[in-house]
């Protein structure tokens, strides 16, 4: 009665059970294919910060570049400064002969020139502009031509050629941000950097946002440790003049196609604070950038606002290969595991359907009330046929899956035979991966079919000689060891009663481990041998490889369960509950014992 109501409530359960296999592929595709985008996430998440830390040095050493340029043209003005402090005079040819032995062009890139503004009061304005011509310059005058309190005048400016010639004579001191920056370095008696301008050398074509640099040249013998003193003793200043474009050019080197770089007088980004852009395209209009900076720095006492943003060059950083294989990979197991859950779930929906017809049929036997020995006769033979049905069940699982991991494996050669000579290092990196995957796949499909069989296959009992299998295995390992060299002890003699292809497979699993384990020991040590414990006969297998923490010992014998990464020991994790596996059947036991990096022992008995 108790057998009826069994029957009935597992038939009552059947559709909710069959609905569940039905639904659980699509389940595990699910859930496969959000981790697999949370992984990936995460993976573009890590290289999208890799890129901000890359953008942010780049920034940083791209704002020392700037200062150690400035800084080496203030060493130029303080040369020139000293030429004039060393002599009484400085006349135009020792001016010449001092900035030609500097090699402007080949050491100093965009430096315009180094000149010399002499200060002139309204009174000598006439005798010194007659002075000046009776040098040999007849069109020589102090421009712009109107009245003012004190003149300046440009005196000296070399390489005298070129552009640079219209500049002669001019008055810096009459217009107002190089004024205000020529009182700074007179008041301060450091070097001072202008504000934006136009330098009158600009032609009209091809102009450029300009700047100067100047440093106070004081009377020889003169007190000036104060404000009131420097501007007593001043006789005027060095300068450099710079266009911005040519002062920039080339200091970036090949990150310039990367990185836009955008310098503003002040605070202000605006167009007409813009001094310098590298790809022409203004700042202030163009925020769609992936990646922003915006630093202030101090040149020579003058605030300039930088700004960074990242191109399209530097941006396609951000196509991770790693995120691609981890998105391409993640599909393709989650499908796969999908089809393998289809597979399983299809198997244990037959199963289901037989044992309903079984539930059926013995409830049908039962109430026809046949004899005993007919009930136990069909019973078993119905056992018989489901065992068959799930014999030819797991052989259709490794046809049906094998064929398209062997596809797979098919298909991930030819690709990267196909973009072998491409130069498609990208594409040939996922191939082989997909490869590596499929191959694995094929290998945990394998072992499961072979821990089922172990279950099914009769055990042929006869004496072993263990001794001789350890050293037949080990004489193998050593030959396939390509030269490698391990110390091998194996106890003699030692003949069990058990199947002898069985026991071969254990030993081979757990010495091929000993041997591999130990492959970092340059004096690796494997053994076999037997001792007596508790009056059984315990048998061992022990190395001195790398060992492992006891406190895992329990995931030890679980099917694909790993105490180490694949990255450092190859494998597939089936070896020792396939080992568990026929130990058991011979009606013993197996324990390890193991320390890291102190090698393991594994223990067992038979019967």
């Amino acid at each position: 009665m108790a057998r009826n109501e069994d029957a009935t409530k597992s038939l009552k359960n059947m559709p909710t059970l069959l609905r569940l296999a039905q639904w659980l592929p699509l389940v595990v595709l699910g859930v496969g294919l959000f981790l697999t985008f949370q992984l990936w996430k995460h993976e573009h998440q890590i290289v999208a910060r890799d890129l901000r830390a890359n953008f942010d040095f780049l920034v940083q050493e791209d704002l020392t570049l700037i200062k150690q340029r400035m800084l080496a043209y203030e060493q130029v003005l303080r040369g020139a400064r000293g030429l004039f402090a060393a002599s009484e005079s400085v006349e135009r040819h020792e001016f010449h002969d001092y900035v030609s032995a500097l090699g402007l062009e080949e050491s100093y890139r965009g430096i315009q020139g180094v000149g010399f503004s002499l200060i002139v009061p309204a009174a000598r304005l006439q005798s010194h502009i007659e002075s000046i011509r009776g040098e040999g310059f007849p069109e020589y005058t102090v421009w712009p031509d109107r009245e003012r309190d004190t003149y300046t005048s440009i005196i000296y400016l070399e390489p005298f050629t070129g552009r640079n010639l219209r500049a002669f004579g001019y008055d810096m001191f009459s217009e107002q941000v190089r004024r205000a920056a020529m009182e700074r370095a007179r008041d301060t008696g450091m070097v001072a950097l202008s504000g934006k301008v136009r330098l009158v050398q600009e032609t009209g074509k091809g102009e450029q946002a300009g700047v100067l640099s100047y440093l106070p040249v004081y009377a020889n013998g003169k007190r000036h440790d104060s404000v009131e003193s420097r501007r007593s003793a001043i006789i005027g200043w060095v300068y450099a003049p710079f266009r911005m474009d040519d002062l920039m050019a080339g200091l970036f080197g090949q990150r310039a196609n990367e990185i836009d770089i955008e310098i503003y007088d002040g605070e202000e980004i605006s167009e007409k604070a813009l001094l310098h852009d590298s790809d022409k395209i203004s700042f202030a209009g163009v925020m769609e950038a992936r990646l922003l900076a915006i630093r202030k720095m101090e040149i020579a006492g003058r605030t300039w606002t930088v700004a960074f943003r990242s191109l399209p060059p530097f941006e396609t950083r951000l196509k991770s290969d790693q995120a691609g294989y981890v998105a391409v990979t993640g599909i393709v197991l989650s499908l796969l595991l999908a089809a393998i859950t289809r597979l399983l779930a299809r198997g244990r929906s037959r199963a289901m359907e037989a044992k309903e017809a079984l539930a059926i049929k013995q409830k049908q036997l039962e109430d026809l009330n046949l004899s005993l020995e007919q009930r136990v006769s069909e019973r078993t033979a119905e056992l018989e046929r489901l065992n068959r049905e799930l014999e030819s069940f797991c052989f259709s699982i490794s046809h049906e899956i094998q064929a398209p991991i062997a596809r797979l494996d098919g298909f991930s050669t030819a690709i990267a035979e196909s973009v072998k000579d491409a130069g498609s290092d990208e594409v040939l990196y996922l191939a082989e991966r997909l490869g590596v995957a499929s191959r694995r796949l094929r290998d945990v499909i394998d072992s499961l079919l072979v821990i089922y069989r172990l279950g099914n296959t009769e055990i042929e009992m006869m004496p072993v000689d263990l001794s001789q299998l350890c050293a037949q295995i080990l004489g193998e390992l050593r030959e396939n060891g390509a030269g490698r060299v391990f110390s091998v002890t194996i106890a003699p003699n030692v003949v069990v009663q058990g199947d002898h292809r069985m026991l071969e497979t254990c030993l081979r699993h757990l010495l091929e481990n000993a041997v591999k384990y130990s492959a970092r020991n340059p004096e690796a040590e494997v053994e076999f041998g037997e001792m007596a414990q508790a009056g059984k006969t315990v048998f061992f297998v022990k190395d001195n490889g790398v060992g492992f923490d006891m406190a895992f010992a329990g995931k030890l014998f679980e099917p694909f369960s790993r105490l180490h990464s694949e990255s450092e020991f190859e494998g597939s994790g089936a070896g020792l509950p396939t080992v568990q596996r026929i130990i058991e059947r011979h009606g013993g036991m197996i324990w390890a014992e193991a320390a890291p990096g102190n090698g393991a022992t594994f223990f067992f008995t038979l019967g």
